[in-house]
């Protein structure tokens, strides 16, 4: 991801019945819910309009089933990296 420009990482589709919830892992390794700060009103994506430095790290998203007559059941994403351009530098140019 490039500072200033859109980052929009993109979640399977699981159909109807279900949530989504987009969680950034924090520095204790634990995750925090960063739902609240997408930016679209699509579902299954999390989108930072202009993204800052701050959005680099690692994501996940988990869906859970809320189908009436079932076990709830909820599915978590593998570790999505965000690095950035920032700070790129390039060492023994010629």
């Amino acid at each position: 991801m490039t500072v200033g420009s859109s980052l929009v990482l993109t979640a399977r589709s699981l159909g109807s019945n279900t949530t989504l919830t987009w969680e950034k892992q924090n520095a204790n390794g634990g995750w925090t819910s960063v739902s609240s700060s997408d930016q679209d009103a699509v579902a299954n994506t999390y989108t930072r309009n202009s993204a800052v430095a701050a959005d680099r790290g690692v994501y996940h998203w988990k869906t859970t089933s809320t189908s009436t007559g079932f076990t709830t059941t909820t599915i978590t994403s593998d570790p999505i990296a965000v690095k950035t351009a920032t700070g790129f530098k390039l060492d023994n140019w010629c």
